[in-house]
């Protein structure tokens, strides 16, 4: 990394807009100036592929942002141990005459085989399974962003599955 001293940067500020000025500057603060613009470069484009890269959220932040929409929609969630079933979904949401179940999971996680067998079952007895693995701001979004791991009206296919 290259410093510039304060002297310096006095003479550049004064030279740099004059192209006249531009020229007399020494090859030693150009090859300064152009590493500081190369670095300043790379910076811009980490944090352009950082903003590219999905966040992976816990499912314990997932789970407590669910809960915080449902109540703030005015529905009622239960959170499920499956002391006796395994297999069976973590939340059980009340909304406007709407019950459903939701797997919470770590953003890329995919349920396991067991709750998948839970979630067809639970889907033939006509209760709504989904799976969510991402922050949600409202509870509506929650049907934008999840998933289900059967076939349905309202099926949407693993997002982090590539087939």
């Amino acid at each position: 990394m290259y410093h510039i001293t304060r002297n310096e940067m006095e003479k550049i500020k004064c030279m740099t807009f004059d192209e006249e000025g531009q020229d007399n500057l020494s090859q030693e603060i150009k090859a300064k100036m152009k590493a500081a613009q190369v670095e300043s470069d790379m910076l811009k484009a980490a944090k352009v592929e950082a903003k590219k890269t999905p966040k992976i959220y816990r499912e314990r932040l997932v789970d407590k942002w669910l809960k915080r929409c449902v109540d703030e929609a005015g529905g009622m969630t239960m959170k499920m141990h499956p002391i006796t079933n395994a297999g069976v979904p973590d939340r059980i949401i009340h909304f406007r005459r709407m019950t459903f179940y939701v797997e919470v999971k770590t953003t890329g996680e995919a349920p396991t085989p067991l709750q998948i067998e839970m979630h067809k079952r639970l889907h033939k007895m006509g209760i709504q399974t989904y799976v969510l693995d991402v922050k949600i701001t409202d509870l509506w979004e929650l049907f934008n962003v999840c998933y289900t791991t059967y076939e349905s009206k309202h099926y949407k296919r693993n997002p982090h599955i590539n087939v």
